[in-house]
């Protein structure tokens, strides 16, 4: 199976392989051709002034002038149209991966760091487009190579011959012992290339943080701890490595030397001529050589099937969210909820627990409870980020999961607390939202964002570049770019993930009437830090250790004076 999956990248470009591999075979069949024309002249026209005998050395020459030309088009050829196809290979390799990783769940994230990821996106896939591109050309034109001159020089001399191929064992006891070695440090170097990544990104991404707390002596610190590893690893790979290349190469070395001594002893002997010596010592090279391209080519595969093995681990996990045959579609979406005793692990922790809560279309809804009791991974399952391992969430009295997927999320739409800008233009920010959308489109979402005014005020208007994660944007700015997405979405359902926890009060009150607007005839959730925001929702929901604590309003909760009486009392006292 993994097999078929390898040589399948190969079918969209088989015209490109199947030239690459004629022009390889062009240029063994000249190779091998140009000693033997050598051998002929020096044999049979050097002997015999004539001439005829000239007139046939300058057309055996001419003819082998041809010859390298027509072999340096056929490189030419095999190196562009290789690399071509190579690259083309890797591409669409990084985009199936790509688009795989896409299709898995949260949790998928959870587990794998984005710089291992990467890592599997971009240096090994760089080394398995080497090894499509180089590895069956250069195998079969240094095989072919090494087999024909093996033939060749064998009708010339067999005891010559035989000593050639003494070294062939000793060189493939050295290959398979190597082998085995590095295929090991190949894949412990790319394990480290992946965390080492997935640590700078972090590292990167955080350098407010750490300058904040001044701790880039830790970072460093860090960084050198990852780097000493790594460069432990790398001496592994560097020492068996540099031991095949030169154990390998001294055989190369040492061979033409034996086939010297050995046929000057057989030229005495008169067992063969000083022509077939000569020819032995042009024919060696064809057998050294593609000993030399072994080597690299076994590097090359190592590396190469190191980096398809992560590449396909990563294929093989099956995506756990994932349409049902025949999915549903949405359609006239009035946006009730309701969760029937659902229950939710993660790993082997409870997090949610026969939960049961119903959600009326319109309604204005909220769920308040202390950090880590569940209330952003109850509103992440309404459209699948993760999925439920008990009971059922339905969305106007059908299973979410039912519901084809993309239809699913498009009539949700999320403002978290952790607001992602793409480092474009404010208009492809907010154009994230709907990408058929019209300018009018993105301008009317803006202002009913409460966005429009200080975008004008920006360099460049909708078209400032807002950096990476829009660090030339302040909080409450990302966050109604944000909403703005929403407006432009236009889903039926809305979920506000302490969308103004972190923002100044003046932010927090233009964000909240942005807010109150897009909840407009809309099913609203709203998870809370500060209780002040939520006085006017129609339902508030209080979780705690035991889940749903209490339910009511506002002023029903105050009056009770219960756990969520406590909750405002404090944070009230806190604000």
């Amino acid at each position: 199976m993994k097999f078929k999956k390898f040589i399948s990248y190969y079918k969209p470009y088989k015209n490109i392989f199947a030239g690459t591999l004629s022009a390889s075979l062009l240029v063994t069949i000249i190779t091998l051709s140009i000693p033997l024309i050598i051998k002929y002249m020096t044999d049979n026209l050097l002997s015999n002034f004539s001439n005829e005998n000239i007139s046939l050395i300058y057309l055996l020459g001419g003819l082998m002038l041809v010859f390298i030309f027509i072999q340096f088009l056929a490189h030419i050829f095999v190196d562009y149209y290789g690399h071509v196809m190579g690259n083309r290979m890797e591409k669409d390799m990084s985009e199936e991966l790509f688009h795989h990783i896409h299709q898995q769940p949260h949790a998928f994230f959870d587990n794998n760091s984005s710089g291992n990821l990467l890592s599997r996106l971009t240096h090994d896939l760089y080394n398995l487009s080497e090894l499509y591109h180089h590895g069956p050309e250069d195998f079969l034109m240094y095989i072919l190579r090494f087999a024909g001159a093996i033939i060749i020089l064998s009708f010339i001399s067999m005891k010559l011959t035989f000593v050639l191929l003494l070294f062939v064992p000793i060189f493939l006891g050295i290959t398979w012992y190597f082998q085995r070695k590095l295929y090991h440090v190949y894949k412990n170097d790319k394990e480290m290339t992946g965390e080492i990544n997935g640590f700078l990104e972090s590292s990167l991404n955080g350098s407010r943080v750490t300058k904040a707390f001044t701790n880039e002596k830790s970072e460093l610190e860090q960084y050198k701890r990852y780097n000493k590893l790594l460069i432990d690893i790398k001496k592994s790979v560097h020492k068996n490595e540099a031991l095949y290349s030169e154990l390998t190469g001294s055989l190369v070395q040492a061979l033409p030397i034996v086939i010297i001594v050995i046929g000057s002893v057989l030229i005495l002997q008169n067992d063969i001529t000083i022509t077939d010596l000569l020819t032995f010592i042009l024919y060696i090279t064809y057998i050294t050589t593609p000993i030399q391209v072994f080597v690299k080519l076994t590097v090359q595969y190592r590396e190469g099937i190191s980096g398809f093995n992560r590449f396909y681990e990563i294929l093989q996990i099956d995506p756990a969210i994932k349409n049902q045959p025949n999915p549903q579609q949405l359609n006239n979406v009035r946006g009730n909820i309701a969760f029937k005793n659902v229950t939710f692990r993660y790993g082997e922790t409870n997090i949610i627990s026969h939960l049961n809560l119903t959600i009326n279309a319109g309604e204005y809804v909220a769920f308040v409870g202390p950090s880590g009791i569940g209330k952003s991974t109850i509103a992440s399952l309404i459209p699948r980020f993760y999925e439920i391992q008990n009971g059922q969430i339905q969305i106007d009295d059908i299973d979410v999961r039912e519901i084809e997927l993309t239809a699913l999320r498009e009539q949700v739409g999320i403002v978290q607390q952790d607001v992602y800008m793409y480092s474009g233009t404010v208009i492809d920010n907010i154009k994230y939202g709907n990408w058929d959308a019209d300018k009018k489109s993105i301008i009317e979402a803006a202002k009913l964002a409460n966005a429009h005014d200080f975008i004008m005020k920006l360099p460049d208007g909708y078209e400032t570049v807002i950096g990476e994660k829009g660090a030339k944007l302040s909080g409450g700015q990302k966050q109604r770019l944000s909403i703005a997405r929403v407006f432009l979405k236009n889903p039926k359902i809305v979920i506000f993930d302490e969308a103004t926890s972190s923002l100044d009060n003046m932010s927090e009150r233009i964000v909240q009437h942005s807010l109150e607007r897009l909840s407009k005839n809309r099913t609203t959730i709203v998870i809370a830090h500060r209780l002040s925001t939520i006085k006017n929702a129609d339902r508030i929901y209080v979780f705690s250790d035991n889940g749903i604590e209490e339910i009511g309003t506002h002023e029903q909760l105050m009056k009770s004076h219960g756990y969520y009486w406590r909750m405002y009392l404090e944070t009230s006292r806190a604000d």
